[in-house]
């Protein structure tokens, strides 16, 4: 799938970028020449393999970007659906924290166009790029869905950093301000919602894997039951059963109507005893 290689790349890339900033920064100072020959040799091996990767890597990653680009212009529906659009939210939310975020002088290497074709401003703009392709209430709440990387301040640093840097025209940069504060509307929804129903419900209607509240639950062949959206996105990365590794399709599961209406009226009801 084109979401788990362009995540494979970005992040090969970022971490080359890391080591390579972090051992050239060591070399500059008295610590490494504290370092016995053999612990030297290691960092320089380790460097050497770092600068060998990247250049391929951060390539690659801009074509599968651009391929984003195009797919998500040209086709978007598929994105605002949870299974394909919280994996890919979770990508850009994750490669924008770490370009904007506090620890985003770690990427710095120097001479980085030169030596590694490293533009993070260019691969900025690309990931802007997607995000305003699929901007929508829907994909919003894909955003905020992702527990990982997105947090409202992630946002504000990447606009803070388009603004600063003139990195995109002002009319993309108010729209993405539109993104992000629809984005944190719902977000801040979702926080309600699970501070309305907390942790304390009955253990069958949790999901086994993710430990929480199902919505829709559905039975798996081997008999154990897990929220469709759970199991649906595990299938995209493994066609097996979580429990027992035998082959599982999503033809194969079933759902628990029964299950379902007994959440829908539990959660009914913890709600109306708030409003009391």
């Amino acid at each position: 799938m084109v979401i788990n290689d362009a995540t494979y790349l970005l992040d090969e890339s970022l971490l080359a970028l890391k080591k390579i900033h972090d051992i050239e920064a060591l070399k500059e100072t008295q610590e490494w020449s504290s370092l016995s020959d053999e612990e030297r040799q290691m960092k320089e091996d380790a460097l050497l393999e770092a600068q060998r990767g990247v250049r391929s890597w951060l390539v690659l990653g801009r074509d599968t970007l651009d391929l984003f680009i195009y797919l998500t212009a040209d086709a978007p529906e598929p994105f605002y659906e949870p299974l394909l659009g919280e994996r890919l939210a979770s990508m850009l939310d994750y490669n924008v924290s770490q370009l904007c975020g506090p620890k985003c002088t770690e990427l710095k290497v120097r001479d980085a166009v030169r030596r590694f074709t490293w533009e993070p401003r260019t691969l900025l703009q690309q990931i802007v790029t997607v995000y305003l392709n699929l901007s929508s209430e829907k994909f919003a709440e894909c955003i905020a869905n992702d527990e990982r990387s997105y947090t409202p301040e992630v946002f504000s640093m990447v606009l803070s950093r388009l603004r600063a840097n003139s990195i995109a025209p002002v009319n993309e940069i108010e729209r993405l301000k539109n993104l992000a504060d629809m984005t944190e509307r719902i977000w801040k929804q979702k926080a309600q919602k699970e501070e309305d129903f907390g942790d304390d419900f009955p253990d069958d209607f949790r999901d086994p894997v993710m430990n929480t509240l199902m919505t829709d639950p559905v039975i798996l062949p081997s008999g154990h039951k897990m929220d469709r959206k759970h199991i649906m996105r595990h299938l995209l990365s493994s066609q097996t059963d979580p429990f027992t590794r035998q082959p599982l399709n999503e033809n194969q599961l079933i759902a628990d109507e029964t299950l379902r209406s007994k959440i829908a009226a539990w959660m009914k009801e913890k709600l109306a005893s708030k409003s009391k």
